[in-house]
């Protein structure tokens, strides 16, 4: 089982009504939210962690977990707002977001809150985006990623968001910690550059793997991925999507979530599976997580395929 961790929002996604006014329309979403539904549709038992609030966008991303196979089991509920994110297109069809966060739900988890012992069934831990920013919930989920690291598998995306970092030196800081307890790195060209400045991606994706991350996945949209794992590369040119790009929200999410179900279904998701992948493994799961992220550009909002779509 994998337990996403991590924030909850809504995305208000611009759309044109029929008369041709510019309008935002509300949606489920938030990238750990995103990647356990994109995994949880995939065949792969999911849960999710994070705190939801009662108001009615809260209601909306409750509501929308379990149809879509996601425990609730981990989920708390406060009076605090939701998180909001306001997302922008360019003509590419590549998103900007400003998020809306002071005093939100997902944001004030405490280390008090965390789960108190999670059950063997969870092999993986998904963690990342912008609940490893703000505070007191990026100190929560460091701590119980500290903690569970030599019992789970800690699959990491920095999806790394600038224009709300309060403190851009503690964030680099916390993210090199992290680093240390991370068996799955899936981390895009451009997070890469930020976080490394004047450093060329890929050479500092394979130095991260040979620095003792097991598996790590670069994502370069257009330009596919490449993976590191021990001694070896694998290169996966990118899936075309099928009738065209309708927009890339949520692209990199259900990536990921295609990424750790082909793993869970290998039965690599684990500790021990991780350092036993080889390059045969590493070429599928490159090649099921592409086709994962085609399909849900194919389509508007961060809506990831159905394992029967697959």
């Amino acid at each position: 089982m994998i337990l996403s961790c991590g924030e909850s929002l809504i995305d208000f996604v611009p759309e044109t009504d029929p008369e041709g006014r510019n309008l935002y329309s509300p949606c489920p979403g938030g990238s750990p939210f995103n990647t356990a539904i994109a995994a949880a549709r995939l065949g792969v038992p999911t849960a999710f962690f994070s705190k939801i609030s009662t108001d009615f966008f809260g209601d909306i991303l409750f509501d929308r977990l379990a149809p879509n196979r996601v425990g609730t089991d981990y989920v708390l509920r406060g009076p605090q707002p939701t998180t909001l994110a306001f997302v922008q297109r360019d003509e590419a069809g590549n998103a900007r977001y400003a998020f809306y966060s002071e005093g939100s739900a997902d944001r004030t988890i405490t280390v008090a809150e965390l789960p108190n012992s999670l059950p063997k069934e969870i092999s993986c831990i998904q963690v990342g985006s912008v609940a490893l920013i703000l505070e007191p919930v990026a100190s929560s989920l460091e701590r119980f990623v500290e903690r569970e690291s030599h019992k789970r598998v800690i699959a990491f995306d920095p999806n790394v968001r600038p224009t709300v970092m309060e403190n851009e030196s503690a964030y680099r800081a916390r993210i090199q910690r992290l680093l240390k307890h991370t068996g799955i790195l899936k981390i895009s060209d451009e997070d890469l550059e930020w976080l490394f400045p004047r450093q060329d991606p890929k050479t500092t994706a394979r130095q991260l793997a040979e620095d003792g991350i097991p598996f790590v996945v670069l994502t370069r949209g257009k330009d596919g991925a490449i993976a590191f794992g021990p001694g070896f590369t694998v290169e996966q040119p990118s899936t075309p999507v099928p009738g065209g790009v309708a927009d890339t929200v949520g692209a990199g999410d259900s990536f990921h979530g295609g990424l750790l179900a082909a793993m869970h279904h290998a039965d690599v998701l684990s500790p021990a599976g991780i350092r036993g992948i080889n390059e045969s493994m590493a070429q599928k799961v490159l090649e099921f997580a592409g086709r994962v992220a085609a399909i849900t550009c194919s389509r508007p909002g961060a809506d990831p395929p159905w394992d029967r779509e697959m």
